[in-house]
């Protein structure tokens, strides 16, 4: 019974240990607010965010890693980026018309 109790506890230990180690090595998170200032209503695909339907003069709110460069995939037939590099950790607003085409993107994310 005592040999069982130990090994629960230094499982939880561990167990612990393991999520406060993986919380610390978690890059610092940033919002970007993507607006929409087109005039006309797109589907925004950011990495595995999908914000659907978003209207003229809408915007959604994408949590990120700071300083990465999101790859965004707008109306499926467009590929454009919008880049967060440098932001810091200060949240930020991105322009949809901000964005510039890229041939060479894979749209495949």
């Amino acid at each position: 019974m005592r040999l069982s109790r130990k090994i629960l506890v230094v499982a939880a230990a561990v167990t612990a240990s393991v999520v406060a180690a993986g919380i610390l090595l978690m890059p610092p998170q940033v919002e970007v607010t993507v607006v929409n200032d087109t005039d006309r209503t797109v589907d925004l695909t950011c990495l595995w965010h999908n914000e659907g339907d978003v209207r003229p003069g809408a915007s959604a709110v994408l949590v990120v890693d700071a300083g990465t460069t999101e790859n965004c995939q707008v109306d499926w037939q467009l590929c454009l980026v919008l880049d967060t590099r440098g932001a810091g950790e200060r949240p930020h607003t991105r322009r949809i018309s901000e964005a510039r085409e890229d041939d060479d993107l894979d749209c495949s994310i």
